[in-house]
């Protein structure tokens, strides 16, 4: 097993370290890396545990919203898609509002709109 990986009973639960690091984590699995691992295994625990940590905000507890959303959006599995689905009502509303102007306002939303398209 890969240095660093979080295992429970010497099985993969899909995290790493804290919420921000499972994400690239995720993001590093999706995109190819890390071959001596079962990276679909992997992803599917991970996102399982993320579902887990659902709230009625279109949210997942401790992990960052839009940095959660480009993962999710870079993953071709239907668990994925379905987490999606779950922040697609935020998202929609979001978009509707007036640009803020503000730095992080156009990345945001192209993350916004990357994740909605894969619902």
């Amino acid at each position: 097993m890969t240095r660093g990986l979080t295992t429970i009973a010497g099985h993969a639960c899909g995290m790493y370290c804290c919420a921000r690091c499972s994400c690239a984590l995720w993001r590093n699995l999706a995109a190819g890396g890390l071959p001596e691992v079962d990276a679909e295994r992997w992803l599917r625990e991970g996102i399982a545990q993320l579902a887990a940590l659902r709230d009625r905000n279109g949210r997942w507890g401790r992990f960052p919203v839009y940095y959660t959303l480009l993962a999710l959006s870079e993953i071709d599995l239907p668990p994925a898609v379905e987490e999606l689905r779950h922040a697609a009502p935020v998202l929609q509303r979001m978009l509707r509002r007036a640009p803020t102007g503000d730095r992080y306002d156009h990345r945001r939303r192209t993350v916004a709109e990357r994740a909605l398209a894969r619902c």
